[in-house]
């Protein structure tokens, strides 16, 4: 094979088309990881549902788990939904469909958490 039809037969493999071929089905990374963080904004918000009634009663005996349970809850949790939050924010002003992103029930769990969270803040 020559060295022009080798770098002829490269550059076709690089064309919106076989690229789209080739990645079909799949996702592209930005919208992984945006969908990766409102899963994880989602679990934190579940400890913060455990973490708040274990303030005033244990109802986890092993101590290791309830500790991790109240730092991801009360701390973790705080942080990832502002940061899922403000990432939803930009993509709205953006004008892009956040639905192509992420399914709409976690974004608006997320949403309603995010305001169960700043109303702790300013009168908890």
């Amino acid at each position: 094979m020559s060295y022009k039809a080798h770098a002829a037969s490269k550059q076709s493999s690089y064309t919106p088309q076989a690229v789209r071929k080739r990645t079909a089905g799949q996702l592209p990374l930005r919208t992984m990881n945006l969908r990766f963080l409102s899963r994880i904004a989602f679990i934190c918000n579940l400890c913060l549902l455990l973490s708040w009634p274990m303030r005033y009663y244990s109802f986890i005996h092993d101590h290791a788990l309830q500790s991790t349970i109240i730092i991801t809850g009360m701390v973790l949790s705080f942080f990832m939904n502002g940061l899922v939050n403000i990432l939803y924010a930009v993509l709205l002003i953006r004008k892009k469909r956040l639905t192509a992103f992420v399914p709409v029930w976690l974004v608006t769990i997320n949403f309603l958490f995010l305001i169960f969270q700043l109303y702790i803040i300013l009168f908890g």
